[in-house]
């Protein structure tokens, strides 16, 4: 949260790639081989703290620092284009992150922000952003990809932190 302008940023983007997978493959995600990207900025222009680009260089991942937002967004995409995914997944992302990722790229007038879906844009949505309809407009630009949403959900909190019951929602997309 940028605390000045009252906005959320994005501070660091992580995927996880499996290529060429089998729908009916039921090797479990652990065992199945895969490569990782996680790019980060530093929350301040103060930068990252002594130390952290040295221990990151040493990780087993594919961790790329980068000065500021608008570099994150712009790496990513371009990882994404070069990936193009048939599904993107992840915990929440259809109620918190997708949302602000959009919204960041928009504001950003970050190029090739169209990337984020199969389709070419050469502007956004006119009734992006506002209000209810916003909820179909994310939904059109990630069109040509499948938005696989996951939650951790149960009644009790230890059981949540486990994991041992997830929620599986798909949305589906033109």
């Amino acid at each position: 949260m940028n605390m000045k302008d009252n906005k959320q940023e994005i501070l660091m983007i992580s995927a996880r790639i499996y290529e060429d997978i089998s729908l009916s493959d039921t090797t479990p995600a652990e065992k199945l081989p895969c490569k990782s990207i996680t790019i980060m900025r530093p929350a301040h222009d103060s930068g990252f703290p002594s130390g952290f680009r040295l221990d990151a260089e040493k990780h087993r991942g594919n961790i790329k620092l980068v000065k500021g937002e608008q570099e994150l967004l712009s790496l990513f995409l371009a990882n994404l284009q070069r990936v193009d995914p048939d599904v993107l997944m992840g915990h929440r992302l259809e109620d918190l992150d997708y949302s602000i990722l959009l919204s960041r790229l928009k504001e950003r007038k970050t190029p090739g922000w169209h990337k984020i879906g199969r389709l070419r844009r050469s502007q956004w949505p006119s009734t992006m952003g506002k209000g209810g309809s916003s909820f179909f407009v994310e939904r059109q630009l990630v069109a040509g990809r499948l938005l696989v949403v996951f939650h951790v959900h149960d009644g009790t909190d230890s059981d949540a932190h486990q994991g041992q019951r997830w929620c599986i929602q798909i949305v589906r997309v033109a």
